[in-house]
């Protein structure tokens, strides 16, 4: 049986990796993950969101793709550090 966090991060990284791939995915399918899932706590969610946000660039941009939706996500982190890193990436 995998802890809540490895199980919350798998998923997302498979969400986010396969509407990052598909031409027509949209950030919409992780944004509702996101908001379906029962918050981590502090660390552990805003390491998930962040690397979400890394999937979505890095997939996007291997297809030559525009990555910014990625900072539609970056409201889901709660440190104010890690939005300001997020940032810099998007």
């Amino acid at each position: 049986e995998l802890p809540a966090v490895e199980l919350c991060v798998r998923a997302s990284n498979q969400i986010a990796t396969t509407a990052a791939r598909d031409p027509d995915g949209s950030v919409d399918k992780v944004m509702h993950f996101l908001e379906s899932i029962p918050r981590l706590p502090p660390v552990e969610w805003d390491s998930l969101v962040s690397n979400v946000i890394n999937i979505w660039i890095l997939e996007k941009s291997d297809q030559g793709a525009d990555p910014s939706a990625a900072g539609r996500l970056i409201r889901f982190i709660q440190d104010e550090r890690c939005q300001m890193d997020a940032h810099v990436l998007t």
